[in-house]
Order: structure tokens, then C-alpha cells, then sequence
């Protein structure tokens, strides 16, 4: 847990199972939710975290390149069978600084702290663009919410690039090369074992 990692009050450390249920129509997501809570009945409970694709905020011509363009594609559970949800959100602070100057956290620049040149979200998370799947979840009901997250981020990844995916976290959670990292907020990260068919 880092230093501003929030209680795992949702469940989501001591899950032993997670599902991913994606759907264009929210009100059949709810209802798949409650026939599932409906099914466990007492066996268990069911914690949700709702998430929505969104277009890239913070890009440009040059950044879809370098990242998005060089992305690895999502692959079966066999090819890629390891997994890892965190949770975050972005702290006031964050949400109160002018979006030009949100977005120049994810270039290299100079720390505004410092005056020290950075790498920035982008380059800290290099390693992974080509190894690593990766899914940013926004929360459907916008940000700051109490008791709800901002974001879930979804990785995927083979067994021979979980030390490229540490090398990535560890290179984003330093603030020396991420200023960013600031304002993060974290959750509480979950890892398991992908099924191969469902």
C-alpha cells in the first residue's frame, strides 16, 4: 500500500473471484448485477464497480502514435492470463488545475516543483505500450463522488511481462519521473488468474 492508498472498505483486496461484464446499455448491466446478487443469494456478496470507455482526454496526434497506435490488442485468457484492477481517483487538487496544464502531465516536461525535466505519464508507462493491455474505466457518474472511484484501470498481461507491468507501476508511482502520481488517490490493487473459457 503506498502512503496515500485508501482502506479497502469495497471488498475488492479479499475478492476471490472477478467478473468483467461489459454491455452498451447500462439499465442490462444493473439488471445482470441484481439477478447475479439474486443467484449467490447468501453464498457470498457481490461488490460492483461501474466503469465507461471514453475517448482520450489528454492526446494528440503525436501521443496516439507513440501510445495508442503501439498498444498491444487484448488477447485470449490462454495467451494472457494474468490480471490487475486498481482502483483510483484524482485528488481535489488535481480536478481544480486548468485542463492545458493537466494534460502537460502526461509529456515529458519540467516538474513545476523542481524546475527538473520529468518523463511524464506517457514515457514512465513506455515499457508496457507494446506488452501489457490496458482499459481505462471512467466513472459513468463523473468524478469526485464520495465512497466511489474515479477511475479502474484493467491490465492484462502474459507471466513473462508481470516484471515489465511492476517496472510500470513502480516508474508511475515515482514522482521523480511522474509528477503526476501527486494527485493520485489509490485503491486497493487486485491480481489474479484469467479463467480460459467462461
Amino acid at each position: 500500500m503506498t502512503r496515500k492508498s485508501q482502506a479497502c472498505r469495497d471488498g475488492l483486496l479479499s475478492a476471490s473471484h472477478v467478473v468483467q461484464v461489459t454491455a452498451k446499455y447500462r439499465p442490462r448491466l444493473d439488471e445482470v448485477d441484481a439477478e447475479f446478487r439474486r443467484r449467490l443469494g447468501s453464498l457470498g456478496s457481490v461488490r460492483t464497480l461501474d466503469g465507461g470507455i471514453q475517448a482520450p482526454r489528454y492526446t494528440s496526434a503525436e501521443l496516439d502514435e507513440f501510445a495508442y497506435r503501439r498498444a498491444t490488442a487484448r488477447q485470449s485468457g490462454r495467451t494472457m492470463p494474468n490480471v490487475i484492477i486498481l482502483p483510483l481517483s484524482k485528488t481535489d487538487e488535481w480536478w481544480r488545475l486548468n485542463p492545458l496544464r493537466r494534460h502537460a502531465y502526461f509529456y515529458p516536461h519540467a516538474d513545476a516543483t523542481s524546475g527538473e525535466p520529468v518523463k511524464g505519464h506517457t514515457v514512465a508507462a513506455e515499457a508496457g505500450i507494446s506488452t501489457v493491455f490496458r482499459r481505462l474505466y471512467h466513472n459513468p457518474d463523473g468524478y469526485q463522488r464520495p465512497k466511489e472511484y474515479d477511475f479502474v484501470t484493467y491490465f492484462e498481461c502474459e507471466d513473462e511481462h508481470l516484471p515489465v507491468f511492476d517496472q510500470i507501476r513502480h516508474a508511475l508511482r515515482d514522482e521523480r519521473q511522474n509528477p503526476e502520481w501527486r494527485y493520485v488517490i489509490e485503491g486497493l490493487e487486485w491480481r489474479g488468474r484469467r479463467v480460459l473459457k467462461w
